[in-house]
């Protein structure tokens, strides 16, 4: 596994252009929120408060959609970077029921019984990062985690399940923007997303199907794929009640 501190999230620059440019290089990221939102009102809200969990949370705009739906749900965030909890405080001081959390993945998946009972686990461009290997741990750690009857939702970057579909992928992610652009004036800007995105070392993305199995290995049930468009999919299961 990667060590975090190794990584370019690590590096402050990297970490800030990545909070102000998410809406033009998150492929339809609104469609995705709406996604999350929906499947909250649906399987995650009960009557009583719930324990939500968003991992590897960046600046707090995943928990921010939920929160927004529902004020008085109980937060808690857990991201490897001081700077991006630094702008998930700064982000969600509003909301009094928010704890944050330093701490990487390698780091939850080693200390798998260090937090446990929450009701919907979140996560948003951040397990992508981890090798099929560390995936398949780290889904076993949240299932671990979750209460019976509870949740794991993923929002994320995955491979096609044949690799004869990855050069489109990458195409069909780098046209949506390039058309934004246009649409935006943006003059050319993130023009080369994508072969970035594939060339970064960071990035270890794995076949959908593989980690549709995954879950599945480690304990979920309903394991079902939600979205999927190119590279982007929202996927997950829950634990039985």
């Amino acid at each position: 596994m990667t060590d975090f501190d190794q990584s370019l999230w690590a590096e402050s620059r990297f970490a800030q252009d990545y909070r102000d440019q998410a809406e033009h290089i998150i492929q339809k990221r609104q469609e995705l929120f709406r996604i999350l939102r929906s499947f909250h009102r649906f399987f995650a809200r009960r009557s009583s408060p719930i324990h939500v969990c968003d991992l590897g949370c960046g600046d707090g705009a995943l928990a921010q959609q939920l929160l927004e739906e529902d004020p008085s749900l109980k937060a808690t965030l857990i991201d490897g970077s001081e700077e991006m909890l630094a702008a998930a405080r700064n982000r969600l001081a509003p909301y009094p029921n928010v704890s944050f959390d330093r701490k990487s993945f390698a780091e939850i998946i080693a200390d798998s019984t260090g937090r446990s009972g929450f009701d919907f686990v979140v996560s948003a461009f951040a397990i992508h990062h981890l090798l099929l290997p560390d995936k398949r741990a780290l889904f076993q750690t949240i299932f671990q985690q979750l209460r019976p009857g509870g949740f794991f939702l993923n929002i994320d970057t995955v491979f096609p399940d044949h690799s004869l579909f990855t050069d489109w992928c990458y195409a069909v992610w780098q046209e949506w923007v390039d058309e934004r652009n246009r649409r935006l004036g943006l003059k050319g800007a993130f023009k080369d997303i994508a072969a970035k995105a594939r060339q970064n070392p960071d990035n270890q993305l794995s076949a959908l199907a593989d980690q549709l199995q995954a879950l599945r290995s480690a304990g979920f049930q309903n394991v079902e794929c939600h979205y999927k468009n190119g590279l982007f999919a929202i996927f997950g299961g829950g634990k039985a009640s």
